[in-house]
């Protein structure tokens, strides 16, 4: 388990009155094939350290990113 919390504010994302509960972990894959839902359009593999500096990332995710990239080893 990494992290659980509400819907971040100021993120764009978040809506009063609503409760939007996250709950993340970290898992090791099998593979790196990656079947998509209707909520994504494309995905990347990318190390986590690299998609903070590099990519867009929308608030929550980047604060769970920034929690894996310090979590104890």
């Amino acid at each position: 388990h990494l992290t659980t919390f509400d819907q971040l504010k100021d993120s764009g994302y978040y809506l009063p009155g609503v409760q939007h509960i996250f709950v993340d972990h970290i898992f090791h894959a099998e593979d790196r094939h990656v079947r998509l839902n209707e909520e994504a359009q494309e995905y990347l593999w990318v190390p986590a350290k690299e998609a903070l500096r590099e990519l867009p990332i929308e608030p929550n995710a980047r604060h769970v990113l920034e929690l894996y990239v310090n979590a104890p080893a």
